[in-house]
């Protein structure tokens, strides 16, 4: 009775998946009919069970006629059985689960040539292939809407004669198409897609609720509607054919289509809820078998039939729970249609296929043996690609023009007593090579512009039938007709080069190649535009004099140039570069004038521009030969300095060496002379050869002038030149003194001019003593002495400055330089900048400070705990202290300086070192679930800023006991680790505790959960519907309302993860969750927790947490209680949550409106 309640947890699961195609078993059942003659009972197997040969409420059967073995989709035990054609057991395999060979709900199978099988997997959405002893082959599948993908694969089918699999989608079942719309998809045998046709309506083509399918030999796809009542037939490619059925009991309706099959002569087989039906290929009743009840040839929901080689009818007894052989015999009295089968025919492209009708007669046949004819061929313009006649019993096949390829049309036969069929011809029409076409080009290029042409573009608008890559092969030109010339390049390109200033239109021919000895060409046509030409300019001459300038009509230089076009030409500008022009040129008024510069004599040139008005412009020169004529030279003044009592001697050369010549000619002087005022000679001047010689009047100081002329051999010029005699003035010599430190000197006055020079002879006399500078100290003068007295300590050097007079209006400025010497003091220590500092310890401490020393000698600095860093250069230092511990390190702290000579200063302030706990980082467990009493180990680093301290550490294990802990540490930090055996499953909180040898601690808690499972401790399974409070769904936390749930969690005998399914709903938001994998499965006296991950509205990844009380439990509180949470697994966001802001570890409050939860014991 366990077992049994097992199962049943299981179904209830299940019903949440395939629910929709468990309501077909419990639609209304037409009133039980008699058997009608035609219907046979032949045998049966199978009882209600899970043994060899049992069944569980089958679904699906396969007939193998290669081998006459019967397969069976035995559902509700999650297996595949096979059997001999007598119902002889044979083997099995699968088992409840989502891995390879495992079922959540197979459906199908069916049975390829070579003896595989083919699964449905409904809440697997996957199709599986396995060998005919159930080795697992392959698979493929997945779910969604995209290509391969499947909603719900209630059925598999395989055309054995192509082995194309088809697959049976019938939809999204919750009524919404998020996860896809009912649809038959088509692959190979080995799962690469093909093709889908379908979708969700009850128009043609179209599904409500599709369960099985068959394929005949004509590879015509029927389709059975469980909601619509019919039977639909498609081509192979989709194209819907025909349908019949409609709700009812009589002959040729139905109440629930369970199952379709097609024999050899193409009579169709429908299970309808308690009967099989038969048909022809029209859909015409020809008779049937089957009633309700448990008895032989009775049935209670049949789930799926299968024709045998022999004619007879394998049928699933879904809730009879068993396998029965039947045979079900058409009506005598009734003709049956005709059976056409598709021909095949070989032709060449471009010719025509004629043949007589009655070959397409010899593989059709018909059930009664009547004649058959050939009445008509139709043909689609899509797949016959051309056209088909029948005239005079004969065929005719016209491909259309230059096609090649596949091509069908269809031909129609009748039986010559109303019935009729018809099937394919299909062509393979043979290509044959046809040559290419050239299409004539046009470019353009401007006029004495080269232009290269792509084969790229010359073969754009050329074309080949075949397809065949085309290539260029040369080029030809008519000479009268080229207009220029063209090649062919190296790289394939084609360059046509216009004849030299041509206009109009050059033609040449290109040649071109399909690589399969068609050849053909076409002509390009190059458009030469025409391009204004440039004028041509040719320089002129002209003459002028110099500083003369030169003004002429542009007239002039136009005269000799020209324009190839005959276009007017004008000057439009001249430009003077100084280099060459020597002078400035100026257009204005349609004359050009010229000015040389001044002075100049000898060639020079300058540009004019032209333009011919259409854009063309050029430029030439203007050569100008300037002539010269002579220029007065230009004498300037010049200034020179002389010396007192001392005759000045001045080079002429200097005189000229500012004066000019605007011919430049050598110049000379000329003369000297007294100034227009004598007296401002004040002595004598003479010119001597090359020299001018000029002596002052004794003792003179001053200013004094004279005249000079020049010439340039032609005309002359003078000026006048001035010479400053100054004064020599005093000399002033530093004077030198010593003392002792801390001293006074006294000396006189006259002491400092005793050194003194005066280079005239004057009497020098101190006229002031700076007493402020550099003195560093007290300095004064009175009655002719001086006296220095320097600041306390001080030793070095000390100065001032004092200032000498000759009388004459001159002065000098001397120093005394007063040398103290040094007598040692000890060093100083200036205030620190902290008197007290207070730190944790393991952080570094800083403390600045200075000193100085009278004598700048260098000192040894000292502290008695840190370490020392002096700035020389400023007389201050940097102490540093790491500490390593608090409160031990509390202390005084001095530092001291000392000189060479052992004298010393120093200097104390305080330090206070506070105690810091450890900091635990990096706590970590187990990532997986651990089974029940299998040891846990747990390790954390930490730590602690107090490099001496010692710690000791303890786990709470969350079970209610604790331990201590392993330390191992260096310098204050290092790592703990503890070990605990759990003797019950659960889900852990962990703590660890570690303190330190002065008392302080840190506590820190494992983030993640520590996951004790015990595999034998049972499993959880669940449905039902909650109600989801306000701000369960973070996306609108407005909304409320019904949210339905159903789930399983098992450990599976040898496994490590549970399995199972989850599913949860909540209408309202529009979010249906969907499970795809467990990591882990708690099971407790009353409580269980699972954790996985799975999509929502069929995509994404997304994370979530399952917590179930079973309230009949002993601490259940006699009320069953649900939770589910779901996250983004990607961002970490929470998605839907119905006990918010609650612990994971928390006990469910939400409590179930309907449905249940069990806690199953092993």
């Amino acid at each position: 009775m366990a077992k049994r309640g097992n199962w049943a947890g299981l179904r209830r699961f299940l019903s949440l998946f395939v629910g929709f195609t468990l309501i077909l078993g419990n639609l209304t059942l037409a009133a039980p009919q008699a058997a009608v003659a035609q219907g046979t009972y032949i045998r049966q197997w199978g009882t209600y069970g899970s043994g060899q040969g049992q069944f569980n409420t089958p679904w699906g059967v396969a007939f193998d006629p290669s081998t006459g073995d019967v397969y069976v989709a035995d559902g509700n035990n999650f297996r595949i059985q096979k059997f001999t054609s007598d119902g002889t057991f044979v083997t099995q395999w699968g088992q409840f689960g989502l891995g390879d060979g495992s079922f959540t709900a197979p459906r199908g199978p069916a049975v390829d040539s070579f003896g595989n099988v083919y699964v449905a997997d409904v809440n697997g959405y996957r199709i599986q292939k396995f060998t005919s002893d159930g080795t697992f082959i392959g698979k493929w599948g997945t779910r969604g809407t995209a290509e391969g993908q499947f909603a719900q694969p209630v059925g598999v089918e395989v055309d054995r004669a192509t082995n194309e699999v088809y697959v049976l989608d019938a939809g999204d079942p919750s009524g919404v198409t998020q996860y896809g719309e009912p649809k038959v998809h088509k692959f190979t045998s080995d799962g690469t897609y093909i093709a889908s046709w379908g979708s969700n309506g009850t128009g043609d083509g179209q599904f409500k609720l599709p369960g099985f399918l068959a394929v005949d030999s004509a590879h015509r796809v029927y389709v059975s509607d469980n909601w619509r009542n019919d039977v639909q037939v498609f081509e192979s490619d989709g194209t819907y054919v025909r349908k019949w059925g409609s709700y009812g009991t009589g002959q040729g309706e139905f109440q629930g289509v369970q199952g379709v099959d097609v024999d050899g002569y193409g009579n169709v087989y429908v299970a309808d809820a308690d009967r099989i039906q038969l048909f022809d290929t029209n859909g015409t009743y020809l008779g049937e078998g089957g009633s309700q009840g448990s008895g032989d040839g009775q049935f209670n929901q049949i789930k799926g039939i299968a024709l045998n080689s022999s004619g007879n009818m394998y049928a699933v007894d879904c809730a009879n729970h068993r396998i029965q052989e039947v045979r079900i015999d058409p009506d005598v009295a009734v003709n049956q249609p005709p059976v056409a089968h598709d021909d095949y025919k070989t032709m060449d492209e471009d010719t025509v296929l004629t043949f007589p009708a009655t070959d397409v007669l010899v593989n059709d046949s018909d059930p009664d043996g009547d004649t058959l004819d050939v009445t008509s061929v139709s043909y689609s313009a899509t797949y016959a690609h051309g056209t088909a006649t029948l005239e005079n019993g004969m065929i005719t096949y016209t491909p259309d023009p230059n096609y090649n390829g596949s091509a069908s049309f269809r031909y129609n036969i009748d039986d010559q007593h109303g019935h009729t069929a018809w099937a394919r011809v299909r062509v393979t029409v043979n290509p044959v090579n046809d040559p290419p076409v050239g299409v004539d080009d046009t470019a353009v290029t401007p006029e004495d512009t080269p232009i290269t042409i792509t084969p790229a573009e010359l073969l754009a608008n050329d074309s080949d039938v075949d397809g065949d890559t085309l290539t260029i092969t040369g080029v030809q030109f008519n000479p009268l007709y080229i207009n220029g010339t063209v090649v062919m390049n190296a790289d394939g390109t084609v360059t046509y080069t216009p004849t030299a200033d041509f206009n109009g239109v050059g033609a040449f021919r290109y040649n071109i190649d399909d690589g399969h000895g068609g050849t053909g060409w076409a002509r390009m046509r190059v458009t030469v535009t025409p391009v204004n030409d440039p004028p041509g300019a040719v320089d002129d001459q002209k003459t002028t004099n110099s500083n003369t300038p030169l003004t002429f009509p542009v007239s002039d230089v136009l005269a000799n140039d020209f324009d190839i076009d005959g276009d007017q030409l004008t000057v439009t500008s001249v430009s003077a570069n100084p280099t060459y022009a020597h002078g400035t040129a100026v257009l204005e008024n349609g004359m050009i004038t010229y000015t040389p510069e001044a002075g100049y004599s000898g060639p020079a040139s300058f540009r004019y521009y032209i333009s011919d008005g259409n854009g063309g412009t050029t430029y030439a020169r203007v050569h100008v030969d300037v002539v010269r004529t002579n220029l007065p030279p230009q004498a300037l003044d010049d200034y020179l300095n002389g010396t007192k009592n001392a005759p000045l001697v001045i080079p002429a050369a200097t005189l000229l060496a500012n004066d000019c010549d605007p011919d430049h000619d050598a110049l000379s002087v000329l003369y000297v002379t007294t100034p227009s005022d004598p007296s401002a000679l004040h002595g004598t001047v003479e010119l001597v050869r090359d020299n001018i010689i000029y002596t002052p009047d004794p003792g003179f100081s001053g200013i004094a002038q004279f005249t000079y002329g020049i010439t340039d051999g032609a005309e002359d010029a003078w000026a006048t030149v001035y010479i400053l005699i100054p004064n020599n003035g005093p000399v002033a010599v530093d004077d030198y003194k010593t003392m002792d430190e801390d001293t006074v000197l006294t000396f006189p006055l006259s002491d400092l001019i005793a050194n003194d020079l005066d280079a005239d002879g004057d009497t020098l006399t101190i006229v002031s003593v700076n007493k402020t500078l550099q003195t560093q100290g007290a300095l004064t003068v009175e009655d002719g002495v001086v006296r220095y007295e320097p600041f306390a300590n001080l030793a070095g050097q000390a100065s001032f400055e004092y200032t000498i007079t000759d009388g004459d209006g001159a002065y000098d400025t001397g120093t005394a330089w007063v040398w103290i010497n040094d007598i040692n003091d000890p060093p100083m220590m200036n205030p620190l900048n902290f008197d007290y500092l207070e730190v944790n310890e393991g952080q570094p401490v800083h403390n600045v400070g200075g000193w100085w020393d009278w004598e700048g000698d260098e000192v040894t600095l000292t502290s008695s705990i840190g370490t020392l860093t002096p700035l020389w250069e400023c007389g201050m230092f940097w102490w540093d202290f790491v500490t390593t511990d608090g409160p031990g390190e509390t202390q005084p702290v001095t530092i001291t300086a000392t000189d060479p000579d052992g004298l010393s200063g120093s200097i104390t302030f305080n330090l206070k070192v506070n105690n810091l706990p450890p900091e635990i980082t990096g706590l970590s467990g187990p990532v997986d679930p651990t089974q029940a009493g299998t040891p846990v180990g747990m390790t954390a680093s930490f730590t602690d800023p107090g490099t001496a301290d010692w710690h000791t550490a303890t786990w709470d294990w969350g079970d209610g006991t604790t331990s201590g802990g392993t330390v191992d540490e260096t310098n204050g930090s290092g790592s703990a680790a503890g070990s605990h055996a759990y003797s019950a499953a659960g889900v852990y909180t962990v703590k660890l505790t570690v303190t330190d040898k002065d008392g302080d601690s840190d506590t820190e808690t494992y983030t993640s959960y520590l996951v004790v499972y015990d595999p034998g401790a049972g499993f959880v399974t669940g449905g039902g519907w909650i109600n989801s409070p306000a701000g369960a769904y973070l996306a609108d936390p407005s909304l409320t309302g019904k949210a339905n749930f159903g789930f399983v969690s098992k450990y599976l005998p040898g496994r490590t993860t549970p399995s199972g399914q989850t599913q949860f709903q909540f209408k309202a938001g529009n979010l249906n969750f969907h499970s795809e994998s467990y990591e882990w499965l708690v099971v407790g006296p009353y409580k269980a927790q699972y954790k996985g991950a799975g999509t929502i509205n069929g995509s994404g990844k997304y994370g979530f947490m399952l917590t179930a009380i079973d309230g009949r439990k002993p601490g259940g509180g006699g009320v069953d209680k649900f939770r589910i949470k779901i996250w983004d697994k990607a961002t970490g966001g929470l998605v839907y949550d119905n006990q918010m802001n609650a612990e994971d570890t928390a006990d469910p409050t939400t409590e179930l409106v309907s449905g249940s939860i069990q806690i199953h014991k092993s």
